[in-house]
């Protein structure tokens, strides 16, 4: 019986990882490093306090980390500014209120960005629980974050649905004893990964629309 959804943020609910990858791209050329495709995936899903001494260091970044942190922060604060709902999530988010489903969210972004972008996206309130990842001691792939959002939700994993848009994240779902994991596919994630991660499906919106909404039926 399903009782609860629990969403990832960014890139499930919000269309950050372009934005992301924008930054992480821009910063990284500017203070002489390498910029790959593969090394920002595998950032996915990892708080930027734990993430960006790691990317820094892989990417080759001749500038101090303090100096590349500063820079990504600068830039994050101008280009957010742009940040949208994905489509199809609005319709997802009611139906499921509708369904009297309660709805979390567990991610790795902090609290003061996280409540940022949900209140001035307009969808803060559909939300019982939010997890974030200054919160918990282990990031993703860590079950640590999923676990949180069951104890605080009062929800066993057998009757929850999760929504997961990186390889970590899956993970850290499946690692909590999660089984109904569902990858939302974007430009900047592998549909293979994500099912060889532990997803049961993979959906794409807003193509998929329908065929997620039948699945929370």
């Amino acid at each position: 019986m399903l009782e609860a959804i629990i969403f990832d943020m960014d890139g499930v609910l919000v269309d950050s990882e372009k934005l992301y990858r924008k930054i992480f791209k821009s910063v990284t050329e500017e203070l002489g490093g390498v910029f790959k495709d593969e090394l920002f995936r595998s950032m996915m899903g990892i708080p930027e306090s734990k993430g960006l001494p790691v990317f820094h260091k892989r990417a080759g970044i001749k500038a101090p980390v303090h100096v590349f942190i500063e820079k990504f922060n600068e830039m994050k604060s101008k280009v957010f500014q742009s940040l949208e709902l994905n489509a199809g999530i609005h319709q997802i988010l009611e139906f499921s209120k509708n369904k009297g489903y309660k709805l979390a969210i567990a991610t790795s972004t902090s609290r003061s960005d996280t409540v940022s972008r949900l209140e001035s996206l307009g969808i803060l309130g559909y939300f019982d629980v939010i997890v974030c990842g200054d919160e918990v001691e282990n990031p993703k792939p860590s079950p640590d974050i999923y676990l949180k959002a069951l104890r605080e939700l009062s929800t066993k994993h057998s009757e929850v649905v999760v929504f997961e848009d990186s390889k970590n994240g899956i993970l850290s779902a499946r690692n909590a004893g999660v089984k109904r994991i569902f990858g939302i596919l974007h430009e900047w994630n592998d549909e293979r990964e994500l099912l060889e991660a532990g997803a049961l499906k993979v959906f794409k919106l807003p193509e998929d629309l329908n065929s997620i909404l039948k699945e929370l039926s």
